[in-house]
Formats: C-alpha cells, sequence, structure tokens
C-alpha cells in the first residue's frame, strides 16, 4: 500500500500479537526501508512482489516500495504498478521462475 501520511510505500504483514487469533488480526505496516534492512543481512539478491501497486508512488517515483528495496541494496525487484488479479500474476510467475531456474537474467526471464 501506499501511505499517504507518510509519502512512502509499504507492505501490510500481519501483526505477530495475533498469532493465535482466526479473525480481526491487527496488520502491521512494514515499510520498504525496514524490509530492505533486513533483507540485506541475508544477501537477498531479487525480491518479487506478487502485490498490487508495489511499484507505484503518487508524488516522488522513489517512494514506491519497489523503489525503496532497489534504493537500499536489493539488486533487482520485480513489482506491480497497479492492481492485478491473481490467476494474472499465477500466470506470469510461474515461466517467470521457469526461466530464472534455467539461468536467464530477470530482464530476459520477465519477457
Amino acid at each position: 500500500m501506499y501511505d499517504r501520511k507518510v509519502g512512502l510505500g509499504a507492505l501490510c504483514f500481519e501483526d505477530p500479537r495475533d498469532s493465535q487469533k482466526l479473525d480481526k488480526r491487527l496488520l502491521k505496516l512494514v515499510y520498504a526501508k525496514e524490509l530492505a534492512a533486513e533483507l540485506r543481512e541475508y544477501g537477498v539478491p531479487l525480491v518479487y512482489l506478487d502485490a498490487c501497486q508495489t511499484a507505484q508512488a503518487i508524488k516522488d517515483p522513489q517512494a514506491s516500495v519497489a523503489a525503496q528495496l532497489l534504493e537500499e541494496g536489493v539488486g533487482s525487484v520485480v513489482a506491480m504498478s497497479h492492481t492485478v488479479l491473481v490467476e494474472t500474476a499465477r500466470r506470469f510467475v510461474e515461466p517467470f521462475y521457469q526461466a530464472l531456474a534455467e539461468g536467464k537474467r530477470v530482464g530476459d526471464a520477465m519477457l
């Protein structure tokens, strides 16, 4: 999601305090800088964000989740600029990962 109050993109995760609940769980917003810092420790070279609008920013293109992850050192990010149907994402991701498994570069796998 894009947090207009802060002007940054964020991902919504279930709040760990609600791990025992089945419904009405609290959400925890995790901004890209925080996520990138965690991923950097593990040397994650590619992040695939199968979440709508993760490449979207209202005023500053660098404020999206994807842009922030790249800015913070993630090598490649695949993200959605608009809302995407689950079926559409599924049709993309299967051949994308297959191409990566065959040794293709990220850009070629996207094509």
